[in-house]
């Protein structure tokens, strides 16, 4: 079938743990983590058709905004210190 993913993550031993509505807000909440040893550089894009990336943020666990970042090809690129998790929020609009 015509299918694929919402995200597209780059980075070693990085992983999706979580995709979800944001709790208070009309976006989505993205979690990551580093599993590995140690600090890890990544790229996190909204891969879905339709839909373009507005503003993201960096939020902590109850999904308050902590800092807004810069975005570039519809996606975050980030860092990740060792064993680190990091929940990013994505305003989207239609295209």
């Amino acid at each position: 079938p015509s299918c694929g993913s919402m995200f597209a993550l780059t980075g070693q031993d990085l992983l999706i743990t979580a995709v979800k509505n944001t709790y208070y807000r009309d976006t989505v909440t993205v979690r990551v983590l580093n599993m590995g040893e140690h600090e890890a550089e990544g790229t996190l894009r909204m891969t879905f058709s339709g839909l373009a990336v507005k503003a993201v943020y960096a939020t902590d666990l109850d999904e308050n905004r902590r800092e807004q970042l810069a975005v570039a090809e519809n996606g975050v690129t980030f860092t990740l210190r060792k064993a680190g998790l990091a929940t990013f929020e994505f305003e989207t609009e239609q295209v």
